[in-house]
């Protein structure tokens, strides 16, 4: 019972975090995590709060942390968790953001992999626009439409236009299952959601599928 009421006080723990993050209390989240006992602190959620708080705090331009630090500690979590399509999608944004797009693109995969199992369905290598996923899959999808789309510049022309193709697919699945979520507005209050990863939404939501 003793273990039970540990992780139930973790687990309120960690809510409160959430809850400090979610609204941008970013320095009483980082006194709140500091306050969880050692025993703890190698849980795979607070590995993953860590890495949460780190990447918030690098999106303010506080220098003490880096979305590198936020990385690593998401690699922590994914390493130690990994079927959380949560973690994985999180470590996507993060490699992502630092260029690194096909370890990005294995994260997202995975995660896809993972919510769509989670939904008993099978993985739709190119889901239509009519399939009906479960949230985080969209993340997952959405994340992939982007590695997709930053990788065409790097692809030969004939290439280039498959990738942007199947990235607007990806697009207009994700839009279409949720159309609201994914508009720039709304991720712009997203926190996994950069700056950067927002403008290249916003230049994708603008291509137009050529005939």
């Amino acid at each position: 019972a003793t273990a039970e009421l540990i992780q139930c006080n973790l687990q309120a723990g960690l809510d409160a975090v959430a809850e400090l993050l979610n609204r941008g209390a970013l320095e009483s989240a980082d006194t709140a995590l500091a306050l969880i006992p050692a025993k703890q602190s190698e849980d795979p959620s607070v590995n993953f709060f860590r890495g949460r708080l780190a990447w918030q705090f690098a999106q303010t331009g506080d220098k003490k942390y880096s979305i590198d630090a936020a990385r690593r500690y998401w690699e922590i979590a994914v390493r130690d968790r990994p079927d959380s399509v949560l973690y994985n999608n999180a470590l996507g944004f993060a490699y992502y953001a630092e260029g690194n797009l096909n370890r990005a693109n294995d994260a997202w995969f995975k995660s896809v992999n993972l919510a769509l199992k989670d939904q008993n369905t099978t993985l739709i290598a190119t889901p239509d626009a009519n399939t009906i996923m479960p949230s985080e899959a969209l993340t997952a999808y959405a994340g992939l439409a982007l590695g997709l789309y930053k990788s065409a510049n790097n692809q030969s022309a004939n290439k280039q236009g498959q990738y942007i193709k199947e990235a607007i697919k990806l697009r207009q699945m994700v839009i279409q299952n949720e159309p609201v979520k994914f508009t720039v507005d709304k991720l712009a209050q997203n926190w996994l959601w950069t700056d950067q990863a927002i403008a290249n939404w916003r230049s994708l939501l603008q291509e137009q599928e050529k005939r």
